[in-house]
Parts: structure tokens; sequence; C-alpha cells
């Protein structure tokens, strides 16, 4: 094993050749882009063309150093990718890590001017980083020795952008195209398709611009023309300006521009031929009030180093206007009290009609970056509908005369089958409270977890939607489940109002508030792996001159209980439901407080941007109809419910509550992956 050292000396030198350089501004008026462009091909026909007088990067000036927050955001990507619309670097998946072998290569000799040297050969290499020391990857373009053992496995070339202010573009050669291979962007603005993902990564370079707007018809020819230009050697390099057209608030709501300035530089393998060609891109940022371009010195902004952060931060700024804009600083800072949040909710919460449609756009845009678009899918089984518990509002509470049931071992094996074979990421169980639950909860945990195995494995998390119970019984629960699937504790609170909350519970267990509220601090005590809270929306009558002044009091009190939560075992809940209450076949009971749809939406909009590492999820008992209007704001939807007692495989009518969206599980897994939510 060869050892590392942290600046070891003596790597052998480069010479850059005598770069042969275009230019192209196409920062003008339509006419005048396409006068430019079309220059630009006869000159580039020109095997004697010399640069423009007009350019200004020179290639010992093409590569500035990463600062420190570039560096670590860059790095954090490497390590751990995230599958968002805006994760930094993306490959194609037909790139081969080999190939980063040759695109460091060529690389190397442009790094020198920000220290960054080595050798490389198709055998590998060694590289010497001022900052990080020295890194030997093999053949296959994988890291293999370093000071850092977390980078071992990892692409050399991902890595060597970390230390790169700017963004990187590859494109490479496959047979007779030239295909857009990788994207490694902070700010990001190819566009993206509904998954989230870049439309340009594995496209042929000349098709994809030919069919671009407005000038398509000159642009495929000139990637074309670039291409040919490398191929004869009668260009080196192409610098291209372009004008800043996306316009965006800083975090002090100053309109600016966003300005990119792209070169192109060749790659070639051992025998000279063009293998492909490297996109490097300088982004700015002005003030749209600024006369002169960063181009020519104009002043440029320095901006969070992600696009993500951007938008985050602008998130907050965003929110502050809604309240104070003089709290905006305060909103900032890592030390923001709870109190001092929930206050600006609640001036929210206030003003709803006057800031929903800024705030469903914001709310969209974080769940997007979080989750990508995409939905998760959990199942369902109630395996008892006994209890002793007399509440109100719900269809299986002891005073109703219906016959009640617990699934013996072979009717569980039925109904987690019937679930298992749409394979659901998530599968939650739920029964009601009763002498010897506890029992019958560890069963269907060791049923489930044998089912699941025989099923392919496909589960992701298990969730246990139960009464509260106490430490001891919640250990058994823990001890009976096995393997390594995380184990969710979930229990809605029905109100956080103990005064309301005692209206609707009569008598059982469930009276005892306190118990209740307290009962996910028992579950993480006894080693669950998750808890998940909740409220059910339309019981709170505390102000009868506003009926929703009740359910804006739930929607503050989740928000506190999540934080609780946080502070007292360091992590917040993973999922959230606010399940509106709806009358019950066979019951007299009337949702006190109505929550219509337009409300529903924005609560959940709130909720998202308030807790936005909790999974928002969204039951049938609303509508397909509403449901795809609230998607863009959650992240897990239920699977065909039939909230009845082996409901699964067998005909039931005892349904805790009616079902808004009826669905099978075919259809809505079918219409789930049509729409890209899946």
């Amino acid at each position: 094993m060869k050892t590392i050292t942290p600046n070891p000396a003596g790597f052998e030198s480069f010479e850059i050749p005598n770069y042969k350089k275009a230019y192209l501004d196409v920062r003008g008026n339509s006419m005048e882009i396409v006068e430019n462009l079309r220059n630009l091909l006869i000159s580039l026909e020109d095997d004697s063309f010399v640069s423009d007088d007009r350019e200004i990067v020179h290639y010992e000036e093409l590569f500035s150093p990463a600062d420190s927050l570039v560096y670590q955001k860059k790095r954090e990507d490497l390590l751990n990718p995230q599958k968002s619309q805006y994760t930094i670097a993306e490959f194609d998946e037909n790139y081969e890590s080999t190939q980063s072998v040759l695109i460091v290569q060529q690389l190397l000799p442009f790094l020198r001017s920000i220290g960054i040297d080595g050798r490389v050969s198709p055998e590998g290499g060694e590289i010497n980083f001022p900052q990080t020391g020295n890194v030997i990857f093999d053949s296959e373009g994988k890291i293999q020795e370093t000071i850092d053992p977390e980078l071992v496995g990892k692409d050399i070339f991902h890595f060597i952008s970390c230390h790169i202010h700017q963004d990187l573009a590859v494109v490479l050669k496959r047979k007779d195209e030239f295909v857009y291979a990788s994207d490694i962007s902070r700010f990001e603005k190819t566009p993206k398709n509904e998954n989230g993902k870049n439309m340009f990564l594995g496209k042929n370079i000349v098709d994809f611009h030919s069919a671009a707007p407005n000038f398509g018809k000159q642009l495929g020819p000139i990637f074309q023309k670039l291409i040919n230009a490398f191929e004869t050697k009668s260009l080196d390099m192409l610098t291209v300006d372009l004008f800043g057209q996306k316009i965006i608030e800083d975090a002090e709501f100053n309109k600016i521009r966003r300005f990119e300035r792209d070169t192109f530089i060749p790659l070639r393998g051992d025998n000279d031929e063009l293998q492909g060609f490297i996109g490097v891109a300088n982004v700015f940022f002005q003030n749209t009030k600024e006369t002169m371009s960063p181009y020519e010195g104009g002043e440029s902004y320095e901006l969070p180093p992600t696009q993500l952060e951007l938008q985050t931060k602008n998130f907050v700024k965003r929110i502050s206007s809604i309240t104070n804009s003089k709290i905006s600083d305060e909103l900032l800072q890592e030390n923001l009290s709870l109190e001092r949040k929930i206050e600006i909710i609640q001036t929210i919460l206030k003003n709803k009609d006057l800031y929903r449609k800024e705030l469903l756009n914001m709310a969209a845009e974080r769940n997007l970056e979080i989750a990508g678009g995409k939905l998760n899918l959990y199942g369902i089984s109630y395996i008892s509908d006994k209890c002793v518990n007399d509440c109100s509002y719900c269809g299986h509470n002891c005073g109703e005369e219906n016959e009640r049931s617990t699934l013996t071992d072979e009717e569980m094996n039925l109904d987690f089958r019937a679930v298992l074979k749409h394979q659901p990421h998530e599968f939650c169980i739920l029964a009601g409270e009763y002498q010897g639950s506890v029992d019958d909860y560890c069963r269907a945990l060791k049923i489930l977890n044998q089912v699941n195995k025989e099923s392919g494995e496909h589960l992701q998390r298990i969730s246990l939607n139960v009464a509260p119970l106490s430490e001891q019984d919640f250990g058994k629960i823990v001890a009976a489940h096995s393997g390594d699937i995380p184990l969710q504790y979930r229990l809605f609170q029905e109100s956080y109002d103990p005064q309301q909350y005692a209206k609707y519970h009569h008598s059982g267990p469930k009276r005892d508030f306190e118990s209740r509220i307290t009962a996910q601090d028992r579950a993480l005590k006894a080693g669950f792996d998750e808890v998940g809270i909740g409220v059910l929306m339309g019981l709170n009558t505390n102000d009868v001159q506003d009926q929703n002044a009740g359910n804006d009091f739930e929607i503050l009190s989740l928000i506190q209980h999540a934080h609780q939560i946080k502070e007292k075992h360091g992590r917040f809940p993973t999922g959230l439901s606010i399940p509106r209450h709806q009358t019950v076949s066979g019951s007299n009971f009337e949702t006190p407080s109505p929550v219509d749809d337009d409300l529903y939406i924005f609560y959940h909009a709130l909720l998202k941007l308030a807790l936005p590492e909790t999974n928002l999820i969204i039951t049938s008992r609303e509508t397909s109809d509403l449901i795809k209007k609230i998607e863009p704001y959650i992240n897990t939807r239920d699977l065909a419910p039939r909230p009845g007692v082996g409901g699964n495989f067998r005909p039931t009518t005892n349904f805790q509550n009616e079902l808004g969206d009826t669905r099978t599980a075919e259809e809505i897994i079918q219409d789930l992956k049509k729409r890209l939510r899946l």
C-alpha cells in the first residue's frame, strides 16, 4: 500500500498549447444574435481564423478554486447525492466511471493555476490537492487511497469538481453521436422533466439544440460546426457570453438577473481523436438596475452556493415579508425560538386569503426540492375493531352495536398478502383499544415481517397506529419486531385542546388527555425508530364567531408538538396527517367545524413549509380529485384502504370511516405512474 502524504512534491509539469480561441456574444436582440451566430459559423469554416479582440477569458484563468462553503456543498453531494431537482451533480445512465480518467487527464493542465497537479494514465493516476492532499485512483476512475476514507470508491472527476468554483458539463462521443453525459451545476437552469430530472442528459447535443425554441435553427448548426472544428483542430476553445434572462429575488427582495459565460474545450483520446468536450460555466448575479454587465466589470452578487439554499433562504425571507419585513434577519438565525416561529405562522393564518397563492407556490417548490415530485404508498390493515372507548365521532366507538372481531393468524396472513402484492413502500397496522391488544400487535408484527420476507422484502417502514401504551408494553412490541425495517409508532391526538378533547371522549382509557399526548415519548424511549403525529380536523369549536379559529389552533399545536418531540428526542416526527372528520354511515354525529377544500389545501402547504423534514400523508377519505390538488405538498398516500377488519381479502361493511377515493390499488398505481408521481 502506497503511503499517502498531505502535500507530496515532484509532480511532472504540463505544457498548455497555444490555443486557437473564438468568442460568441449572444446578449443582444434577436437580430444581433442571429448575425453573431452566422459570423461565427463563417469563421469556424476558416482554418486560419484568430481570436476576436473581445475574447476575455484566457485558458490560464479558466478555473478558480472553490471556497470552503462551495467545496463542502459539492462534497456533501458526492457522499450523499440528493435524489431531487437540485442535485448538484448528475450523470446520465450510460456514464462509465472509466471516462472520468480521460476527463481528468484533459483537465489537469488547466488546473495547475489553482494548485491542483498530478499524473494520469489509462491505468489511473495520482493527484495532489492543496487543501485535501494526495489522492490515488484506478483505471475505473474510482478513488483507492486518500487521507479521507469516506472518499474511497467515489468518482475522481466528481471529487475534482468539488475543488472548482465553476459549473461543469461533459459531452462524450458514443458511436457516432455526441451525448450530454454529465452536469455539475450549483445553479442549474437546464430544463427538468416532471420527475425533476435534467432533460438534457443522455441527449444528442446537436439534436437537442436544434429543437431549442427561438434560436434552434442556428444553435443546431453551431454545435455541429463546433464539433467539426474540434475534430479538425481548427478550434481549441470557444467562449460564449449569455445574456441574463432568468430573473429571481435575492434575500433583500432585489430583482436580480442570472448571467452565464460558457467555455468549451475538446476532449481527445490517445490517438488524438475527438472524444467529446467539456463545458465550463461561470455564473454571475446582478441587480437588474446595474447598467454594466459582469463581463465588463459590473458589480456581481454573492449568493448561497446552491439553488436549493437560495430557494430555502428566499422562503424564510418571503415568510418574513408576509409578517413584518423588520424581522427578516431574526428569522434567518439558527436559534430562532419556537415561540417566535409560531407568532409568524399565526400572522399568516390570520391573513389566509392575502397570502394563499404565494404560500402554495412556495410549498410546492419546497416539496419538489425535497421529494422530487414522487409519492410513497402505504398499505393498511385493520386487524381488530374491538374498542372500549366511547368517542362520539368514531364509527368504531363502543356504543355502536356492531359485531366486533380480531383477525386470526391465518386471516392476518391473507390480509397482509393482499396488500403486499402491490409492493407498497410502507405498511400500517391499525386496531382499537381493548384488553389483550398488545399480544395481538406482537402477533401481527411477526406475521407481517414473515409475509414481507416471502413477498420480496419491499417494505421500507412499518407503522403501528394503535392506542397509547405503557413504556413496558411498547418495549414488548419492539422485541416482537424482527428485521431491519424501521418501526414507527403513529398516533393522532384528535384535538390538542383539553376542553374540546374531553367533550368528545366520554369514557374509556382514551379519555386520558395527558397519557395520549405523551405516548410518542414513551414509544421512542422503548425503542421505536420513528413516530408519527396527527390531528382530526373539524372537531374544535372553541370560537363560535370563527369556526376556523379552532382548526387554526390545532395546526399550530401540531407544529408545536413536532418541535417538542425534536427537542426531547433529537428528531422530528417522520409522518404527519390531518384527516378531516367525515360522517360515518349509521352515525348521527355531524362535523362541528368543517374544513372546506381550499382551507384544507392551505393547511397542507403551511405544514410543509413549517415542518419540511416531516412526511405529510393524505388518505382515501378524500376524493381522487382533491388528492391530486394536495399532491404538490404531500409525500405519502394510502393505497386503496378498506377500513374494516379483513377488508383487504374479503367484503366488509363495518368501516371506521367512509371513502372518498374508492379506486382499486391497480387503478391508483396506474394513475400515479402515468403522472410520474411513482
